[in-house]
């Protein structure tokens, strides 16, 4: 794992806005949130803060649930450390990963037509997730970059990252086998670290 820029939350922050905006936000938002994120200023108080406050709109368990001591990098992962990922403790996710989070493990059970959820998980909601997530990531099977960077979090000291915006766009790379047949595959992505990040639901420990 290579770090090569020191971030603040702020860029992280509109990263998220962008990544989740189109899908989670009303229409009327759209351009407010395209001027906020196309050529951010980070030294605009309150161009940050309100972006902050939209994704919190869509995301607030998530940016709330983050301890306020984490620190942010840009760092680039190895093709090993990409395929051993986790994905976000969510319920989807955990089932999909057959309760290991481990996010390869939930790429190849979507990609298998054999695969089936247990009969213990399967009611009607968790279904329509897994449902909804199997059609998003077959839609990128061609899925060659990743353009807006994923972010992910970490206990300080452990080397366990996961995946708290970008399973979906992560798990498709990791379907397209021909991506780490490159000479030098390059994952980029956001990781926030905080020696307090086990207090976080999210976390994989």
């Amino acid at each position: 794992m290579l770090t090569f820029e020191t971030v603040t939350e702020n860029q992280v922050w509109c990263e998220f806005l962008e990544a989740e905006y189109k899908e989670r936000l009303p229409p009327p938002y759209h351009d407010e949130v395209k001027a906020l994120t196309d050529s951010p200023d980070f030294n605009d108080a309150k161009a940050n803060s309100r972006r902050k406050q939209l994704l919190r709109m869509i995301r607030s368990p998530m940016v709330d649930n983050l301890p306020n001591d984490t620190s942010w990098q840009k760092v680039k992962l190895s093709t090993n450390e990409t395929l051993n990922l986790y994905a976000l403790r969510y319920r989807s996710w955990i089932i999909l990963s057959d309760g290991t989070c481990f996010l390869r493990m939930a790429a190849e059970n979507l990609s298998d037509k054999n695969w089936k959820i247990s009969p213990q998980f399967a009611d009607p909601e968790v279904s329509n997730e897994i449902a909804m997530i199997r059609s998003k990531i077959s839609s990128m099977k061609n899925y060659r970059e990743v353009s807006l960077l994923p972010i992910l979090i970490r206990e300080q000291n452990s080397d366990k990252l996961t995946v708290i915006e970008g399973c979906h766009r992560i798990a498709a790379l990791i379907l397209n086998t021909n991506f780490f047949t490159k000479a030098q595959p390059e994952v980029r992505i956001y990781l926030g670290t905080s020696p307090q990040m086990r207090s976080c639901m999210w976390l994989v420990r």
